[in-house]
């Protein structure tokens, strides 16, 4: 083949376009950043001129460069007294100086090991400090002056072969050998502490039999708060007494009933507290077809209460005295019913509940007829009906649902009539057990019409 000279141009060997060259010598202009006196192959290797001679000098020029696959620079690959360096920049923008002071040893693993192993003294990366002596690492708070701080954290293998921890300000502490790579107990701990919120990650935290639930020193509160900080729960410890609350998930004849006492002393009052005009509801979910309250007790004392208000409902009284000392008196419920009430149709009469001890027929205007039919009522139930009106001819006929009759004395009727203001009538509910037809509002007393 015959030898081709070219001025200040790269050759390239192998198809570029649709010439294929197969130029093999070019100019030996030393410098590889002039725009000739490269050697370009397939437009992926870049050879650069060098001296056929086996000196430092002439052979500067002495490496190959490789086009990076992501950005499509030639970045230079350089050996050196048998190491093998990388120079990761473009090598059309850098100096050969600046590729020969900037290149990057690439080392095997074995190399890699040597290189660390032919340091003398400890290693420090950042604020991480390995010691050689005494095999431990250690954490710093800061990467200032290493060697001279105490360690604030780190681990390392005792004289006698455990692992251990020390945490900021504390102690060093066994490590559990546990095989999920974390701690596997931290009973060595005596003193164990959070520096921040325990998160359990949807995990339980289990309490062994006879185990405490401690509240924080200085007899602080104990809260249970929900995912936005809101309390639900306080326990407030006031005072350096036994006594307590004691929550009981079954009680002790063996039912179902959760129970709620006080333990501690002989005796322990247990108080319900409401705060401000806040009011106190025991609810038995709903007065209609809810459950009872019952009161087991020898004693009720409300000597401390000034009004007790049972306006839309009722006590019921079984083999219990209600006493009542001087000064002390029941106040009638009352229930007024007005003209809007009553209705003025007697095929369709308005159903009227008995919710007080005493219901009021409050008439006004002239010359009108109200109707009203009284709903049953409950076992010894008693009611007082009372016709009152400011006007003149007003008239009330008030019948009875369900399937009894109304008793009067000893006779019997189905309606009464109030024509006289003042009217009234006296009454108690019966129910019959097996006999529903006898249930009915027994009249004791009425000044009124009865038909």
């Amino acid at each position: 083949m015959s030898e081709t000279t070219t001025n200040n141009k790269n050759v390239h060997i192998g198809t570029f376009g649709t010439n294929d060259t197969s130029i093999t010598v070019i100019n030996n202009t030393a410098n590889i950043l002039d725009t000739g006196s490269n050697l370009i192959v397939n437009n992926t290797l870049f050879i650069p001129l060098t001296k056929n001679n086996n000196n430092l000098s002439g052979n500067e020029n002495s490496l190959i460069a490789l086009k990076d696959r992501t950005d499509g620079k030639f970045k230079s690959l350089i050996i050196e007294n048998n190491d093998l360096y990388i120079h990761p920049a473009d090598i059309t923008t850098k100096s050969l100086a600046e590729i020969t002071s900037e290149k990057k040893l690439i080392l095997r693993q074995d190399d890699l090991e040597n290189e660390i192993n032919q340091i003398a003294g400890d290693l420090e990366f950042s604020n991480i400090h390995i010691a050689r002596t005494g095999g431990y690492i250690n954490f710093f708070s800061s990467n200032i002056n290493l060697n001279s701080q105490t360690v604030d954290a780190g681990f390392r293998v005792n004289g006698g072969g455990s692992l251990q921890f020390k945490n900021v300000g504390g102690s060093w502490t066994n490590v559990g050998a546990g095989g999920g790579g974390g701690l596997n107990s931290v009973i060595d701990d005596t003193t164990p502490q959070l520096g921040g919120t325990l998160d359990t990650n949807s995990q339980d935290i289990s309490f062994t039999t006879n185990s405490d639930l401690l509240l924080a020193a200085g007899n602080a509160n104990l809260q249970i708060a929900d995912n936005t900080s809101n309390v639900i729960v306080e326990f407030n410890d006031s005072n350096t007494s036994g006594n307590h609350i004691l929550f009981t998930k079954r009680n002790l004849s063996g039912s179902i009933m959760p129970e709620i006492t006080v333990d501690g002393d002989t005796n322990v009052d247990l108080r319900l507290k409401t705060r401000g005009s806040g009011d106190l509801y025991l609810d038995t979910n709903g007065a209609s077809g809810g459950g009872d309250i019952i009161v087991s007790t020898s004693n009720i004392d409300i000597n401390d209460m000034s009004n007790l208000n049972i306006s839309t409902g009722r006590v019921n009284l079984i083999d219990v005295n209600l006493n009542l000392t001087a000064n002390s008196h029941i106040s009638s419920s009352l229930q007024f019913l007005e003209n809007a009430d009553l209705s003025t149709n007697p095929a369709s009469p308005q159903n009227i509940t008995c919710r007080s001890d005493t219901v009021i027929f409050d008439i006004s205007g002239n010359n009108g007829n109200f109707y009203a039919e009284i709903a049953n009522g409950s076992q010894g139930q008693n009611t007082n009906l009372i016709f009152d009106t400011a006007g003149n001819n007003n008239r009330v006929e008030v019948t009875f649902a369900g399937t009894g009759n109304v008793g009067v004395g000893t006779g019997m009727g189905n309606k009464l009539i109030y024509t006289q203001s003042g009217q009234s009538t006296s009454m108690m509910y019966l129910q019959f057990s097996g006999d529903v037809s006898r249930n009915r509002w027994q009249v004791l007393n009425t000044g009124c019409i009865v038909e």
